[in-house]
Formats: structure tokens, C-alpha cells, sequence
């Protein structure tokens, strides 16, 4: 066979290679419980056993397949991060929510009960407060809530 012939059928190490074919390396068993070796998939997919990242990994999706078991204060809710805070003159405030990514909105609705652990790392104080309010109106569109403040009296803790 001539060496033009061998690039056809061989994968290339002096140079950019690719192949339509799975790419095993050792003995390789494709099992998420009993796999061995590692593949890589035509489709993508990589299967191995163990993975080092020496600076950083950016995934679109990451999934443990994981049993959890909870106690204490959990929220299954809605969530998010309040970019700022106004507080208005009737005594509400107006919070401004951070988008996560760019079509990202507010899932919160009038009426909701919604807390907040606030700190005052930033000015070296190390405290923590949790914060109760109850959500007055919602403007999606600007990715905004109102909201009023519960007092102390009123709320856990």
C-alpha cells in the first residue's frame, strides 16, 4: 500500500486526523457500571473512567446521578440574584433582578413570599440577615419586582 493509501485507513499523528469510527483506547468496555478503557463516540460522546482539568471546564449541562437526602431549610421555588435595590418612597422597594443569561426574566408573581440572605462582607462586618417580603407587582419586562418588607415580628428566625 502507498503511504496515500495508508492516510485513508490510519489515523494521523503528525498532523489534524479525524475519524467517522468509535476511537478506543485499552481494553475498552462501553458501561457506565462496568466500563473499562476509554471511547470516543462518533456522536461526541466520551466515556472513560477518570477526568483531570488542570484550569477550568465549561459545560452546557451538567448531570450527577446522585440520591440526595435533605433536612433543615430547603426552597423549592423560583429563585434569583437582586442585581440592586430602591427602596421607594411608599416604603416598598424596588428590586432589580440579574439575568442569568440573556432571555432570562423574573418566574416570580404577585403575591409570592420570597426571602433573602443578605452580608455585609464588603464592608468587613461578616454578618448575615434574612430578609421576608411579599411580592407586590411584577414588570417582566424591565425584569423588575416590588415588593414590601415583613417585619421582624412576623417572620422566622
Amino acid at each position: 500500500m502507498s503511504i496515500e493509501e495508508l492516510s485513508k485507513v490510519f489515523l494521523r499523528k503528525d498532523q489534524s486526523d479525524g475519524t467517522n469510527f468509535l476511537l478506543k483506547f485499552g481494553e475498552f468496555i462501553d458501561s457506565m457500571v462496568a466500563g473499562k478503557g476509554a471511547g470516543i463516540f462518533p456522536d461526541g460522546r466520551m466515556q472513560l473512567s477518570r477526568l483531570e482539568v488542570r484550569d477550568s471546564l465549561t459545560v452546557l449541562e451538567l448531570i450527577f446521578n446522585r440520591l440526595s437526602a435533605m433536612e433543615s431549610d430547603y426552597s423549592f421555588s423560583e429563585s434569583g440574584t437582586i442585581e440592586s435595590v430602591s427602596q421607594l418612597e411608599d416604603g416598598t422597594y424596588s428590586l432589580k433582578m440579574k439575568k442569568r443569561w440573556d432571555n432570562d426574566f423574573t418566574a416570580l408573581a404577585e403575591n409570592d413570599v420570597v426571602y433573602g440572605v443578605v452580608n455585609d462582607l464588603t464592608s468587613g462586618g461578616g454578618k448575615y440577615y434574612t430578609s421576608w417580603l411579599r411580592v407586590l407587582h411584577v414588570d417582566i419586562s424591565a425584569n423588575t419586582i416590588n415588593a414590601v418588607m415583613y417585619p421582624d415580628s412576623e417572620v422566622p428566625g
